[in-house]
C-alpha cells in the first residue's frame, strides 16, 4: 500500500513538473456555437468556366466550417463591383475593423475588387483545374490534417451531343378579327375556334363602366383545365392581354364575368403564324431557338408547347428582327415551336427559325451532387478537399503523406470510378469511408433537412449551393433521371402565369396562377407529392427543412408554395450566381452584421388595412413591439421611410397597393392609417373602414417607380422586408432589397387582400418578436391561414407568399453583442514550435558529440531533425531520438582536429519550422560543454534518470 502512495506521489510530481507543456483537451459543445471569423475570400468570376465555383468549394472548408460544435463563418464571393457584394465587403470590413482588421484574406484569380482590403495574412492562387487548385491549397494553406476528403468529378460538364435543324418560311396573311356583342348578364362564355394558319390570339373585353373579369381556359390534350389568361384584379373598362397560342387540337373557351349585370363588347383577334414538330428524345434536354427576320414593320415571336399542350417558353428580343428563346430541363417527347406574326395589319416577313437540341448527360448531376457534398462534407470535419477525375496520382499520394492523413473520405456518386480508387486506397493502408450515394453522405451530415440546386439554366449555381449547405450542414440534391419530372411540371405551372399575359409586370419569382380547380386539386398536390417522394427516396427518411438556391428563372416559386406549411422551407435569391452568393454570405454572418448598425426600431407602412379584431390590427403590432421594447414606426412618405432606414430599422413591414405594379404609392400626409376608396380624406379618418385604392386618390399620393426607389435607397445593412400588396410583384422590388444589402423578404401577392393579409402579417411579426426563427414562423402563419396540402386533403390553396432568405434567421436579437472573430492562423495553427533550450557536449574519451534538444509546440510535433555539414557546403541530416516529454537527443562522431557546423530543427504538424543558430564546434581534447539559454545539460539529464526512476519503479511495483 505505501508503495502506491510513493507511486502517486511520484506521478503527480512528473506532472506538475511538466503541466506547462501538456495541451488542454477541447469539449465538444451539445450545440453549435457560430462564430465569426476574421476572414474573407474573394474569387474571379470567370463566365464561360466553372474552375472559379471549384476553387469556392476547394476553400470552402477554410471560410465556414466546423470544429467541435463550434461553427467558423466568413464571407466568400465572387469578384464583382456589383452593390450586393460591395455592401457585403464593406460591412464585414468594417465589422473586422472593431477587432485589429482583416486577419486572413484568400483571393483566387485575377481579383479586381477596389479597394482591396488589406490583412494580416493574406493567399492568392492561381486560377487553375480543380485538382491542380485543390493540391495547392493542401500544400500552402493546410499542410496537416489526419483527416481528407477526395472526390471524383469529371473533366468537363456539359450538354451532350447537339442536333441543329433550321426551318425557314412566309408570313403574309392577314389577321382575323371577330367582334361580339354580349347580353345583359353576369356571365358569359363562347368557343375559341382555333386555326392551324392563325395559332397567335389576343381578346379584348370592354364592359364600359363595370367591374368585369376575363378568363380564358382550355381543355389540353390531357384534358386538363388549362388558365391562358386571367385578370388578376379586376379592371373596370377595357381589358386587354397580349398573346397566347391557340393549338388546333385544343378545345378553348373565352368566360366573361361582370358585376352588376351588363353587356360587353369583344374583339377576338387571331394572328398568323407557322406551326412546326420537334422530337425531344432524352430527358432532361434543353432547346434553343433563334428566330430571325425581314421585313417592314414586322414583328415576330416563338413560343415553346410542351407534349401537353402547355406554353412552356417564349421568346425575348436580343435586338431589331432578332428573339432567342431558350429553355431547359425537357422531358422526351414530340414539342411544338410556334412562330408568331404579332403586327395587326397585313404584313409580309421572310424569317428563319435555326433549333439547337442537347441533352444533359447523367454524369453531369452526379458530377455536381458529388462536389457539392464533398465540399459540405470537408467542411463539417474540417478537413480539405482534394478533387481527381482519374486513379490515384503520384502528386495525390504526396500530399496525402504532406498532411499526415491517414483517414480518406472517397465521394463519387453513382459513379462507377470509385471502386478501383477505394482498392488503391487500401492497398495503401489508409483507412477508407465510401460514399457513393446521397443516402450515404445524409448518415454523416445529419437529417436536418437539404439544399435543392438546378443546374439547367445556369451550371454556375452549384457553389452557391454548397455555401448554404454547409451552414446548414444540408445534404444538398439536383434534379437527376427521373426526378427530372418535378422540374417539368414546376416549370408548367409556373408558365401558365409567365405567359397567360405578356403584359404582367411581376416579379418573376412571385409568379402563380389563379387557384383554380386545376392548379388546387391537381397539380400543386402532384408537385408537393412528387418532391417529397423524391427526397425520401434519395435520402431514405422525410426532411423537414428545404432551402431551394438557383436562378429564379431555373426552380420557380411553385416548388416554395407546393411545401409551404409543410415544410420549412426557404429560398436563395440573386439575379444570378454572383449575387446569390453574397446574399447567402449576408445571411450566414447576419448575427453580427446586424450589431453594425440595426436598432430596434420596426418601420410599418400601412396604405390599405386597419381592421377586423385586435388581433390583427396594426394596434395589435404597435402593444406588441413595445412589450418587446421595440420603437414602432409609422411612415407612408419616403423621406421619412429613408430616414427611418438611416436611422437603423431592423425591418419594413409593407402592406397597401403598388403603381400598377411598378412601384409605390405613400400617402401624402404620412399619417399612420387606412385610407378609404373614394372616401373622406380628412384627418382624422372619418369613415374609418380601412381600406385604400390609390388609383382613385391619386391627389393623396406619392407615386415613386421601382427606379426612384432603387436609387433613394443605400445600404440597408441587413434590414430585412416583409410586404404584402401587389408591390411584393413589383417588377424587381424583392430584388431591389437583396442588392442593397436585405438578408430576407418574405413577399405576397394581391390574394392577401382582406383579413388573411393582416392576420399572416401581425402573426408573422409576433411569432418573430417571440424568438421565432423566420422559417418556423413563416412555416406556422402559412399552415394557420392559408390551405395546405397534407396528402389527405384533395383542396390545395397554393399560397402566394415566398420566403427570401435563410430559414434560421430571427430578428434583431434581443442579447446579441458584437463578437470578436476569431483566427484562422490560430485554428490551424500557424505558429513556430519553440525550441527552448539547446546544448550539445563533447565527450573526448569515444570522440562523440552528444546534441540534446527541448522542444515545446501546442500541437504535435513531427520531427526533431540534426543538420550538419564538416565544410558548410555539404549537408547531412539525421532525426533525433525522443527522450520524452519534449527532449531530443544524437550523438554524431567527430576526428581529432575536425570541424562541424550544425544546427536543430523542429517541425509540427502543420509544417511550421523553427532552427537554431548554426554552430560551428572544432574537436580538440579541452573543449568544454556549452549550456543553452534556460535549462542545463545537467538537468535534462537528470530529468531523463528520474523517468528511468520512475518506469524501474513501475517494474518492480508490477512484480510484486
Amino acid at each position: 500500500m505505501r508503495s502506491a502512495y510513493v507511486l502517486t506521489f511520484l506521478a503527480l510530481s512528473v506532472i506538475l513538473v511538466h503541466a506547462p507543456y501538456a495541451s488542454a483537451s477541447s469539449m465538444i459543445a451539445n450545440k453549435v456555437n457560430i462564430v465569426p471569423l476574421s476572414s474573407l475570400t474573394i474569387v474571379e468570376n470567370i463566365e464561360d468556366s466553372i474552375w472559379d465555383e471549384y476553387a469556392i468549394l476547394t476553400l470552402l472548408p477554410l471560410t465556414v466550417f466546423n470544429i467541435d460544435g463550434t461553427l467558423y463563418v466568413s464571407p466568400i464571393v465572387y469578384d464583382s463591383d456589383r452593390l450586393p457584394t460591395r455592401y457585403l465587403v464593406e460591412d464585414w470590413i468594417s465589422y473586422c475593423s472593431n477587432y485589429n482588421g482583416l486577419d486572413t484574406l484568400f483571393t483566387v484569380g485575377d481579383v479586381h475588387l477596389q479597394p482591396l482590403p488589406d490583412a494580416h495574412m493574406s493567399f492568392n492562387f492561381d486560377l487553375e483545374d480543380p485538382c491542380s487548385l485543390s493540391l495547392e491549397v493542401v500544400r500552402r494553406v493546410w499542410r496537416y490534417s489526419e483527416k481528407a476528403i477526395l472526390a471524383l468529378i469529371n473533366d468537363s460538364i456539359s450538354v451532350g451531343d447537339i442536333v441543329e435543324k433550321s426551318f425557314t418560311g412566309v408570313l403574309n396573311s392577314t389577321p382575323i378579327e371577330i367582334e361580339t356583342k354580349t347580353p345583359v348578364a353576369n356571365k358569359f362564355s363562347q368557343p375559341l375556334m382555333a386555326y392551324s394558319t392563325h395559332p397567335g390570339v389576343s381578346i379584348i373585353a370592354d364592359a364600359g363602366d363595370v367591374r368585369s373579369s376575363l378568363e380564358v381556359v382550355a381543355s389540353t390534350k390531357l384534358h386538363n383545365i388549362e388558365q391562358l389568361f386571367y385578370d388578376w384584379i379586376p379592371y373596370v373598362g377595357v381589358k386587354n392581354d397580349s398573346f397566347f397560342i391557340l393549338l388546333p387540337d385544343v378545345e378553348a373557351m373565352l368566360k366573361l364575368e361582370m358585376y352588376p349585370p351588363s353587356s360587353a363588347q369583344i374583339k377576338i383577334t387571331y394572328f398568323p403564324g407557322a406551326i412546326y414538330h420537334i422530337m425531344i428524345n432524352e430527358t432532361p434536354s434543353c432547346i434553343e431557338a433563334k428566330l430571325t427576320w425581314t421585313g417592314e414593320d414586322a414583328s415576330l415571336r416563338a413560343y415553346l408547347i410542351s407534349p401537353e399542350g402547355y406554353v412552356f417558353a417564349s421568346s425575348i428580343q436580343v435586338s431589331d428582327n432578332f428573339h432567342m428563346l431558350k429553355a431547359t430541363g425537357l422531358e422526351a417527347g414530340n414539342w411544338t415551336l410556334v412562330v408568331v406574326e404579332t403586327a395587326k395589319t397585313t404584313i409580309v416577313a421572310n424569317y428563319t427559325l435555326h433549333v439547337s437540341i442537347g441533352s444533359y448527360p447523367p454524369q453531369v448531376a452526379a458530377t455536381l451532387e458529388t462536389a457539392v457534398n464533398a465540399a459540405v462534407l470537408a467542411s463539417a470535419i474540417h478537413a480539405p478537399i482534394i478533387f481527381t477525375h482519374e486513379n490515384l496520382s503520384d502528386e495525390i499520394l504526396n500530399a496525402l503523406k504532406l498532411l499526415n492523413a491517414r483517414e480518406i473520405y472517397l465521394i463519387g456518386i453513382d459513379d462507377p470510378r470509385v471502386s478501383n480508387v477505394y482498392n488503391q486506397l487500401t492497398e495503401r493502408g489508409f483507412t477508407v469511408h465510401l460514399f457513393s450515394s446521397i443516402r450515404s453522405i445524409r448518415n454523416v451530415l445529419g437529417t436536418r433537412g437539404c439544399t435543392l440546386f438546378s443546374y439547367f439554366e445556369n451550371i454556375n449555381d452549384f457553389a452557391s449551393a454548397a455555401v448554404i449547405s454547409a451552414y446548414h450542414r444540408f445534404t444538398a440534391v439536383t434534379f437527376n433521371g427521373d426526378y427530372a419530372k418535378i422540374y417539368h411540371v414546376a416549370k408548367m405551372v409556373w408558365g401558365w402565369a409567365t405567359h397567360a399575359s405578356d403584359t404582367y409586370h411581376g416579379h418573376k419569382e412571385l409568379h402563380i396562377p389563379k387557384n383554380d380547380y386545376e392548379i388546387a386539386a391537381v397539380w400543386m398536390p402532384t408537385l408537393y407529392k412528387k418532391i417529397t417522394s423524391m427526397l425520401t427516396a434519395r435520402f431514405g427518411c422525410s426532411i423537414k427543412q428545404l432551402i431551394i438556391s438557383s436562378s429564379r428563372y431555373d426552380i420557380p416559386g411553385v416548388l416554395d408554395r407546393s411545401l409551404a406549411g409543410a415544410l420549412t422551407i426557404g429560398r436563395m435569391i440573386g439575379i444570378d450566381h454572383v449575387e446569390r452568393m453574397a446574399f447567402i454570405s449576408r445571411n450566414i454572418l447576419n448575427k453580427f452584421l446586424s450589431t453594425l448598425h440595426l436598432k430596434k426600431i420596426i418601420t410599418a407602412t400601412f396604405t390599405t388595412y386597419d381592421h377586423g379584431a385586435f388581433i390583427h390590427s396594426t394596434d395589435f403590432l404597435k402593444e406588441l413591439a413595445k412589450n418587446n421594447s421595440y420603437t414602432f414606426e409609422a411612415h407612408t412618405h419616403l423621406p421619412s421611410i429613408l430616414s427611418s432606414f438611416e436611422n437603423g430599422s431592423c425591418i419594413w413591414l409593407y402592406l397597401g397597393h403598388g403603381m400598377a405594379g411598378s412601384g409605390f404609392g405613400l400617402f401624402k400626409p404620412d399619417v399612420w392609417r387606412g385610407y378609404e376608396k373614394g372616401g373622406s380624406v380628412d384627418d382624422p379618418d372619418v369613415d374609418n373602414d380601412g381600406f385604400v385604392d390609390s388609383s382613385d386618390n391619386r391627389e393623396h399620393y406619392y407615386y415613386y417607380s421601382i427606379y426612384d426607389f432603387n436609387a433613394s435607397i443605400e445600404n440597408l445593412h441587413s434590414m430585412m422586408f416583409i410586404s404584402y400588396g401587389c408591390v411584393s410583384g413589383a417588377w424587381e422590388v424583392p430584388t431591389v432589397f437583396a442588392q442593397h444589402g436585405s438578408p430576407l423578404i418574405i413577399a405576397s401577392m394581391t390574394v392577401t387582400y382582406g383579413g388573411i393579409g393582416d392576420k399572416v402579417l401581425c402573426d408573422l411579426i409576433a411569432y418573430l418578436l417571440r424568438g421565432l426563427s423566420v422559417g418556423e414562423a413563416f412555416k406556422k402563419v402559412i399552415a394557420e391561414h392559408c390551405r395546405t396540402f397534407s396528402g389527405s386533403s384533395e383542396n390545395f390553396y397554393a399560397a402566394w407568399y415566398i420566403l427570401m432568405g435563410d430559414i434560421d434567421l430571427k430578428m434583431y436579437p434581443f442579447d446579441t453583442l458584437p463578437e470578436e472573430p476569431a483566427l484562422l492562423g490560430e485554428i490551424l495553427d500557424f505558429e513556430k514550435p519553440t525550441i527552448i533550450q539547446f546544448t550539445y557536449h563533447l565527450f573526448s574519451e569515444n570522440n562523440c558529440l552528444h546534441i540534446l534538444a527541448t522542444v515545446q509546440d501546442n500541437t504535435q510535433l513531427r520531427n526533431v531533425t540534426l543538420h550538419y555539414s564538416f565544410d558548410n557546403a555539404t549537408w547531412y541530416m539525421v532525426e533525433m531520438t525522443s527522450l520524452g516529454n519534449g527532449t531530443y537527443y544524437c550523438v554524431i562522431t567527430l576526428e581529432q582536429g575536425k570541424t562541424i557546423y550544425f544546427y536543430v530543427e523542429a517541425i509540427d504538424l502543420y509544417l511550421n519550422v523553427q532552427c537554431t543558430s548554426m554552430v560551428k564546434v572544432t574537436y580538440q581534447k579541452e573543449t568544454q560543454p556549452v549550456t543553452g539559454k534556460e535549462f542545463s545539460f545537467t538537468a535534462i539529464i537528470l530529468t531523463c534518470i528520474l523517468v528511468a526512476a520512475l518506469a524501474a519503479i513501475v517494474y518492480i511495483y508490477k512484480r510484486r
